[in-house]
């Protein structure tokens, strides 16, 4: 089955394709200047207009998703920005500047901005070995009716961590299994060869394994969806109803406790540490012991500890999508990818669309006839998604996805990865250039998005992205 995902509900407005009213404004300042540099006395005032020509005609040139006055203001933006953080240092340079959590009580993370956040844990499932009237089923009859759970002050998040297998239970069964071979063979039910040969194979497993469990990791995509709230006891009971509602369609989902939260956050920085390291804390230490030591921000990318992180915004989604068009999206290795949606109030939404619409019709036979057919299509997804707003109860959000990609520092491996990635799959993203401060912050597990970038969704669009399928085959 395809689904449309709808075009922008926020239209610029245009008088060319591409050409709006900002674009507008600095041709008619350029030109400002030009008419008083050609009509004034100066001796050199031809040579004053070409330089004039000069500065501005560039200004248009597209910097990848963004034209080049864009990336000037951008970059001089990031150019008086803090860009250094540390925990050693005081004042606004330590890293406690750019946290956002104030600590952890309840099984609920406690936001310096007034507000709590939960996190639910949730086991992927072989979604694609379901029919498709099932798949239907969990996204159109569950997933869907859970996003309408989501209060008008409240935000609703997916969040994709890269977490490494930990063998600990394995290791220890086999070691349980070598203490009754030891047992059997004290009480002469097993024979000396028999004993050695057994134990000698357990050995090298344990051995195996725990290099696995400690050198060379494993990591595996893990699943979670985040609620903010400002009210604690609203918060809990969305919670609950939100895990109910799983559990009773056969999705196990688990609520975090404060530990938990603890390494959620530490993985939502990084993956590079022994989580085991958490059992010896005391619980006033989870934050201080969770986030980075050192962060420092560059223009295409973020320095932190030992890592180098470039982020991405999602600008612009496919057309047609099938059902989890989410998963292969969420399952980029070496990423952490988090999706925000913010509820919009009916109204306002239902307003937003029908000026959108109004401002499509009155484009419609401007531009080349590609032009019209892409306005013709930007009209159909809008028009269709003010019908589920108004006759299926669907509920409307502003929409972010931010992708994060781990590198080790000078590299730009996994970087060109998600990139390529992201290309193949039909999505168009920012590289936040001079905005990796604002990329930064958006993906932190917090209330709000600094990159301001964002798609109006309806609820059975973004259930639709269902990005809990295992891979585990």
């Amino acid at each position: 089955m395809m689904r449309i995902i709808p075009k922008n509900t926020k239209v610029r407005l245009q008088f060319y394709k591409g050409v709006n009213i900002t674009d507008v404004i600095l041709a008619m300042i350029g030109l400002g200047f030009l008419a008083l540099a050609v009509s004034s006395n100066l001796p050199s005032k031809w040579v004053i207009s070409v330089v004039i020509l000069v500065i501005f005609c560039p200004l248009y040139i597209p910097v990848g998703d963004i034209k080049l006055y864009n990336a000037i203001w951008y970059a001089l933006k990031f150019l008086f920005a803090k860009k250094t953080f540390l925990k050693s240092k005081h004042g606004k340079a330590n890293i406690g500047t750019i946290v956002p959590y104030a600590g952890i009580e309840d099984n609920l993370i406690k936001q310096k901005e007034n507000g709590f956040t939960g996190v639910l844990e949730i086991k992927p499932i072989e979604f694609n070995l379901l029919s498709e009237h099932k798949q239907n089923y969990y996204i159109d009859g569950l997933f869907s009716n859970i996003l309408k759970n989501v209060g008008i002050f409240q935000e609703f998040n997916i969040v994709k961590l890269d977490r490494p297998i930990i063998f600990d239970k394995y290791i220890s069964n086999e070691l349980t299994t070598i203490q009754h071979l030891i047992e059997a063979n004290e009480n002469k039910n097993l024979s000396e060869n028999e004993f050695r040969a057994r134990v000698g194979v357990l050995e090298d497993r344990i051995n195996i394994v725990d290099k696995i469990n400690s050198e060379e990791k494993i990591y595996a995509s893990s699943y979670y969806i985040v609620l903010h709230d400002i009210d604690k006891k609203s918060l809990q009971d969305t919670l609950n109803i939100i895990k109910n509602m799983l559990r009773s369609n056969s999705l196990e989902a688990e609520q975090l406790n404060n530990k938990e939260l603890a390494l959620f956050i530490k993985y939502s920085y990084t993956n590079q540490f022994d989580e085991r390291e958490f059992d010896k804390l005391s619980e006033k230490d989870y934050i201080s012991k969770s986030v980075a030591d050192y962060v420092n921000f560059k223009t295409t990318k973020v320095l932190q500890d030992s890592q180098q992180l470039t982020h991405f915004v999602i600008t612009d989604y496919p057309l047609q999508v099938p059902n989890a068009w989410g998963q292969e999206l969420f399952d980029l290795p070496n990423t952490k990818v988090v999706l925000k949606a913010e509820p919009v109030d009916r109204l306002k939404a239902i307003k937003r669309i029908d000026g959108a619409i109004n401002e499509l019709l009155s484009q419609r036979d401007i531009g080349k006839a590609s032009s019209q057919i892409d306005k013709e299509t930007h009209l159909s997804s809008l028009q269709n998604t003010l019908v589920g707003l108004q006759n299926e109860n669907e509920t409307f959000f502003d929409t972010s996805i931010i992708i994060t990609a781990y590198d080790l520092p000078k590299q730009s491996t996994n970087k060109k990865f998600v990139r390529r990635k992201l290309k193949e799959m039909g999505f168009k993203f920012a590289e936040m250039f001079g905005r990796q401060i604002d990329g930064y912050m958006s993906g932190l597990i917090a209330k709000g998005n600094q990159s301001k970038i964002n798609r109006g969704l309806n609820s059975s669009i973004i259930a639709s992205c269902f990005p809990f399928v295992s891979n585990a085959i």
